[in-house]
Order: structure tokens, then sequence, then C-alpha cells
């Protein structure tokens, strides 16, 4: 008989899963609400920053388990038959879970906030379908280099964190001197962010 999980822990992870997300919209919702409330900073009341914000911690998650999955499963790897492609892409669909209830969240909040929908949600599908093939590629990248290299994870971590600081989410490109400027057009996710 194989062994399965009962009804309460299911219950549980669901319910984690949706407190998650929820405090994962929250918190920059909060700050990006505040910041555009002020009459010097132009745009939205806050969706496009947080949607950024949203995608970019997905992909942070997904590279950072993507990091160590061949090495945190070497008993899987070392079966002869085991379909070594399907480590990397695990952990991008368990964080594309938390991005598409952060993004219902975040919808259901500007349909409440501005009363209508803009038309260009009808291309998140297409978005989210570009980042999957993005970020899978990046992450069956790194998924290799860690085999070799162990200090890949804590690399990566420290992009991410710099990643952040690239993507105009708390500040407007103009605001940043121009010698430096071109480093926000590297960040894929920064155009979201505008």
């Amino acid at each position: 008989m194989p062994a399965t999980r009962p009804p309460h822990s299911q219950c549980a992870t669901i319910a984690s899963l949706v407190i998650t997300s929820s405090g994962f919209c929250a918190s920059p919702e909060l700050f990006c609400a505040m910041r555009f409330a002020s009459k010097a900073m132009p745009g939205p009341k806050a969706p496009r920053p947080t949607m950024a914000e949203i995608a970019l911690t997905a992909a942070a998650t997904s590279m950072s388990k993507a990091a160590s999955v061949v090495i945190a499963n070497a008993n899987l790897v070392k079966q002869v038959v085991f379909p070594l492609e399907v480590l990397p892409i695990k952990g991008i669909l368990a964080s594309g879970i938390t991005q598409l209830i952060a993004t219902v969240l975040l919808v259901i909040y500007t349909l409440v906030t501005t009363g209508s929908l803009p038309w260009t949600y009808v291309l998140l599908p297409v978005l989210w379908g570009l980042q999957f093939l993005a970020v899978g590629g990046v992450c069956y990248l790194l998924a290799s280099l860690s085999v070799y290299f162990r200090d890949v994870k804590d690399v990566l971590q420290l992009f991410c964190t710099a990643g952040v600081y690239f993507m105009p989410v708390f500040y407007l490109p103009a605001w940043v001197p121009e010698p430096i400027r071109p480093v926000l057009y590297v960040n894929p996710f920064s155009y979201l962010a505008w």
C-alpha cells in the first residue's frame, strides 16, 4: 500500500501556500501603494512593480532550488532509469504555484481598487510561458554547473539579492545617474516594473 499523507497535512500545505502568497503580495503592495500615492511618482497605484517582484522572486526561487537539486537528490540521480531532466522543472513548477496564487491575489486587488483590469492582463499567460522557458534554461545550466562547482548556490544568492536593487521597483529609472542607468536594462524583470 503506497504511503499517503494524512488529509490534515494536505490542508496545511494548501493553507501555507495561500498564506505565503498573500504575505508575499502584501509586503511590497503596502510599500508600493505608499510610494505611488505621492505626487512625485507618476504611474499606476502598484500592480506593475508588484507583478515584477512576484516574477523575480519566483525566478530566484526556481534558480536557487535548481542550483542544489542534483546534489540533494543524489540517490535518484544514481538510478539508471531516472529521467534527470525532471529535477530542475520540479522547482520551477513549485515556485510557479506560489507565483500563480500571488498573481491571482494581485489581480483581485487591482480589480477591487481600480474597478477594472487593464487589457494587458490577457498577455499574462504568454509572459508566464516565456518566463518558464527562460528560467528553465537557466535552471538546467545551474543544475549542471552545481555538480562541478558547489558554490554556485551561494554566488547565485548574491546575484539574486543584487538583482532586486537593480530593478526599479523602489525608484524611477530617471532617478538613477546616467552612467549606471544601462545596468537597469540588463535585468529582464525591470521591464515589468516600468
